[in-house]
Protein backbone atom coordinates (compact mmCIF):
# COMPACT_ATOMS: atom_id res chain seq x y z
CA UNK A 1 0.00 0.00 0.00
CA UNK A 2 1.71 3.26 -0.97
CA UNK A 3 0.67 4.72 2.37
CA UNK A 4 1.37 4.23 5.88
CA UNK A 5 -0.98 2.88 8.69
CA UNK A 6 -3.18 5.53 10.18
CA UNK A 7 -1.46 6.62 13.01
CA UNK A 8 -4.65 6.69 15.30
CA UNK A 9 -4.39 2.72 14.63
CA UNK A 10 -0.97 2.57 15.88
CA UNK A 11 -0.43 5.04 18.60
CA UNK A 12 -1.89 2.99 21.03
CA UNK A 13 0.25 -0.27 20.24
CA UNK A 14 3.70 1.59 20.06
CA UNK A 15 2.83 3.28 23.26
CA UNK A 16 2.65 -0.07 25.21
CA UNK A 17 5.38 -1.67 24.03
CA UNK A 18 7.97 -1.84 26.33
CA UNK A 19 9.60 -4.61 24.91
CA UNK A 20 10.22 -2.03 21.76
CA UNK A 21 11.58 1.49 23.56
CA UNK A 22 11.58 3.18 20.04
CA UNK A 23 8.29 1.45 18.76
CA UNK A 24 7.00 4.96 18.25
CA UNK A 25 10.01 6.44 16.85
CA UNK A 26 10.45 3.66 14.22
CA UNK A 27 6.36 3.25 13.46
CA UNK A 28 6.31 6.94 12.63
CA UNK A 29 8.69 6.68 10.24
CA UNK A 30 7.03 4.37 7.93
CA UNK A 31 5.74 5.44 4.43
CA UNK A 32 4.41 2.66 3.16
CA UNK A 33 3.31 -0.52 4.23
CA UNK A 34 2.07 -4.01 3.03
CA UNK A 35 -0.79 -6.51 4.38
CA UNK A 36 -0.73 -10.17 4.74
CA UNK A 37 -3.50 -12.16 4.96
CA UNK A 38 -5.13 -15.85 3.82
CA UNK A 39 -8.20 -15.83 2.33
CA UNK A 40 -10.63 -18.82 2.40
CA UNK A 41 -9.95 -22.55 3.41
CA UNK A 42 -10.90 -24.39 5.89
CA UNK A 43 -7.16 -24.26 7.71
CA UNK A 44 -8.02 -24.08 11.76
CA UNK A 45 -7.23 -20.45 13.26
CA UNK A 46 -3.74 -21.71 15.43
CA UNK A 47 -2.18 -23.26 11.81
CA UNK A 48 -3.49 -19.84 9.54
CA UNK A 49 -1.44 -17.93 12.18
CA UNK A 50 1.58 -20.05 12.11
CA UNK A 51 1.17 -19.91 8.31
CA UNK A 52 0.87 -16.10 8.14
CA UNK A 53 3.44 -15.55 10.59
CA UNK A 54 5.99 -17.84 8.96
CA UNK A 55 5.19 -15.47 5.37
CA UNK A 56 5.78 -12.41 7.31
CA UNK A 57 8.81 -13.35 8.82
CA UNK A 58 10.10 -14.00 5.24
CA UNK A 59 8.40 -10.69 3.94
CA UNK A 60 10.51 -8.88 6.49
CA UNK A 61 14.03 -10.36 6.14
CA UNK A 62 16.69 -8.62 4.32
CA UNK A 63 13.96 -5.21 3.88
CA UNK A 64 14.09 -1.78 5.05
CA UNK A 65 10.45 -2.53 7.39
CA UNK A 66 10.87 -0.56 10.18
CA UNK A 67 7.82 -2.36 12.24
CA UNK A 68 5.41 -5.05 12.26
CA UNK A 69 2.06 -4.44 13.42
CA UNK A 70 -0.08 -7.99 14.43
CA UNK A 71 -3.50 -6.40 14.50
CA UNK A 72 -5.10 -8.93 16.20
CA UNK A 73 -3.41 -8.39 19.19
CA UNK A 74 -2.95 -4.90 18.65
CA UNK A 75 1.17 -5.45 18.96
CA UNK A 76 3.76 -4.16 17.36
CA UNK A 77 7.42 -5.81 17.26
CA UNK A 78 10.51 -4.88 15.28
CA UNK A 79 11.09 -6.35 12.40
CA UNK A 80 14.85 -8.75 13.24
CA UNK A 81 12.75 -9.41 16.68
CA UNK A 82 9.86 -10.75 15.19
CA UNK A 83 11.76 -13.22 12.59
CA UNK A 84 13.85 -14.44 15.32
CA UNK A 85 10.79 -14.78 17.42
CA UNK A 86 8.67 -17.08 14.38
CA UNK A 87 12.02 -19.04 13.70
CA UNK A 88 10.64 -21.86 15.57
CA UNK A 89 7.05 -21.35 15.44
CA UNK A 90 4.05 -24.22 15.15
CA UNK A 91 0.94 -25.37 15.81
CA UNK A 92 1.84 -27.09 19.02
CA UNK A 93 4.08 -24.15 20.04
CA UNK A 94 2.90 -20.58 19.85
CA UNK A 95 4.97 -17.48 19.89
CA UNK A 96 2.30 -15.87 22.36
CA UNK A 97 4.39 -12.48 22.40
CA UNK A 98 3.89 -12.46 18.81
CA UNK A 99 0.41 -13.11 18.61
CA UNK A 100 -1.22 -12.18 21.95
CA UNK A 101 -1.08 -8.97 23.94
CA UNK A 102 -0.85 -8.76 27.72
CA UNK A 103 -1.15 -5.67 29.22
CA UNK A 104 -0.63 -4.85 33.29
CA UNK A 105 -2.01 -1.76 34.71
CA UNK A 106 -2.48 -0.36 38.23
CA UNK A 107 -5.60 -0.09 40.13
CA UNK A 108 -6.24 3.51 41.93
CA UNK A 109 -5.73 1.26 45.28
CA UNK A 110 -2.34 -0.05 44.63
CA UNK A 111 -3.38 -3.60 42.95
CA UNK A 112 -3.08 -3.99 39.05
CA UNK A 113 -5.76 -5.69 36.34
CA UNK A 114 -4.58 -7.11 33.58
CA UNK A 115 -5.76 -8.29 30.26
CA UNK A 116 -4.81 -10.11 26.99
CA UNK A 117 -5.97 -9.40 23.10
CA UNK A 118 -5.25 -12.04 20.50
CA UNK A 119 -6.65 -14.81 21.83
CA UNK A 120 -10.04 -14.52 20.65
CA UNK A 121 -9.22 -14.70 16.97
CA UNK A 122 -7.72 -18.12 17.95
CA UNK A 123 -10.38 -19.64 19.04
CA UNK A 124 -10.12 -18.70 22.80
CA UNK A 125 -11.52 -16.36 25.11
CA UNK A 126 -9.91 -13.50 26.24
CA UNK A 127 -8.29 -13.84 29.67
CA UNK A 128 -8.99 -10.70 32.21
CA UNK A 129 -8.12 -10.35 35.78
CA UNK A 130 -10.06 -6.95 37.58
CA UNK A 131 -7.75 -6.95 40.57
CA UNK A 132 -4.62 -8.65 41.58
CA UNK A 133 -1.62 -7.98 44.51
CA UNK A 134 0.54 -9.83 42.44
CA UNK A 135 4.08 -7.51 41.26
CA UNK A 136 2.95 -5.83 37.52
CA UNK A 137 5.69 -8.53 35.79
CA UNK A 138 4.88 -11.59 37.96
CA UNK A 139 1.09 -11.14 37.18
CA UNK A 140 2.24 -10.38 33.11
CA UNK A 141 4.21 -13.77 32.86
CA UNK A 142 1.46 -15.90 34.70
CA UNK A 143 -1.41 -14.56 32.24
CA UNK A 144 1.04 -14.49 29.74
CA UNK A 145 2.31 -18.24 30.25
CA UNK A 146 -1.31 -19.30 30.91
CA UNK A 147 -2.81 -17.91 27.54
CA UNK A 148 0.38 -20.23 25.91
CA UNK A 149 -0.93 -23.15 27.82
CA UNK A 150 -4.36 -22.45 26.86
CA UNK A 151 -3.56 -22.32 23.17
CA UNK A 152 -0.76 -24.64 22.73
CA UNK A 153 -3.50 -27.55 24.74
CA UNK A 154 -6.15 -26.66 22.52
CA UNK A 155 -8.25 -26.10 25.84
CA UNK A 156 -10.95 -24.26 27.22
CA UNK A 157 -10.84 -23.45 31.12
CA UNK A 158 -14.54 -24.21 32.54
CA UNK A 159 -16.08 -21.99 34.84
CA UNK A 160 -15.94 -22.85 37.93
CA UNK A 161 -12.16 -24.04 37.82
CA UNK A 162 -9.14 -23.04 39.14
CA UNK A 163 -5.67 -22.35 37.07
CA UNK A 164 -2.72 -21.73 39.33
CA UNK A 165 1.21 -22.27 39.03
CA UNK A 166 1.44 -24.80 42.01
CA UNK A 167 -0.74 -27.81 43.32
CA UNK A 168 -1.48 -24.86 46.15
CA UNK A 169 -2.17 -21.70 44.29
CA UNK A 170 -5.74 -21.67 42.84
CA UNK A 171 -7.48 -19.00 41.24
CA UNK A 172 -10.58 -19.26 40.56
CA UNK A 173 -12.58 -19.05 36.80
CA UNK A 174 -15.15 -17.12 35.96
CA UNK A 175 -16.82 -16.74 32.84
CA UNK A 176 -18.57 -12.90 32.65
CA UNK A 177 -18.54 -9.70 31.68
CA UNK A 178 -15.53 -7.88 29.98
CA UNK A 179 -13.82 -4.91 31.54
CA UNK A 180 -14.47 -3.49 27.71
CA UNK A 181 -17.01 -3.48 25.26
CA UNK A 182 -16.64 -6.95 24.01
CA UNK A 183 -17.36 -10.83 24.49
CA UNK A 184 -17.51 -12.79 27.67
CA UNK A 185 -14.15 -13.37 28.51
CA UNK A 186 -12.15 -15.89 31.00
CA UNK A 187 -11.66 -14.18 34.36
CA UNK A 188 -9.64 -14.85 36.83
CA UNK A 189 -10.06 -14.22 40.43
CA UNK A 190 -7.31 -12.95 42.14
CA UNK A 191 -7.93 -10.85 44.91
Amino acid sequence: MPAPIPWSGLEGPCATAWWWPEATEQMQRHTNHFLVTILGGDIEPIERRVVLTRAVREGVRGTDAVGVYWGEGTLVHEPDHFARMAKSVSVDDIPGPLWIDVRVEPNADGSHRCFTTGLAPLGFMEIEVRKSGLQPSELFEFVGDSACYIVNRRMQIPDGDTMGRTATEKYKVRHGESMFDRPTVMQLVME
